[in-house]
């Protein structure tokens, strides 16, 4: 596994969220059925960030993440520090 790869995707992640508020519609309140998905969906990024269905994975919970009215997440800055500091020296 690349740290590298793994610290640039997490700081997409993280912008894609910080977004979220710019881009909500007020959509759909999220199903049982995907909030299962998306657990599934963070199990498996986890375990293998980098497999052949990643990309689509984390295209899907992202979009989701920023579709849904009523998933929050909030991030800790104090924990993303490393992981910015790190994507700095690559970027």
């Amino acid at each position: 596994m690349h740290d590298g790869v793994v610290k640039f995707q997490i700081v997409l992640f993280v912008l894609a969220l910080a977004a979220r508020p710019a881009l909500a519609q007020g959509g759909k309140p999220s199903t049982p059925k995907d909030r299962a998905k998306a657990v599934r969906i963070a199990g498996a990024l986890e375990a293998d960030p980098l497999s052949k269905e990643a990309k689509d994975q984390r295209t899907w919970i992202t979009r989701w993440l920023i579709d849904v009215p009523d998933i929050n997440v909030k991030l800790c800055a104090g924990l993303l520090g490393p992981v910015l500091e790190g994507v700095q020296r690559i970027v």
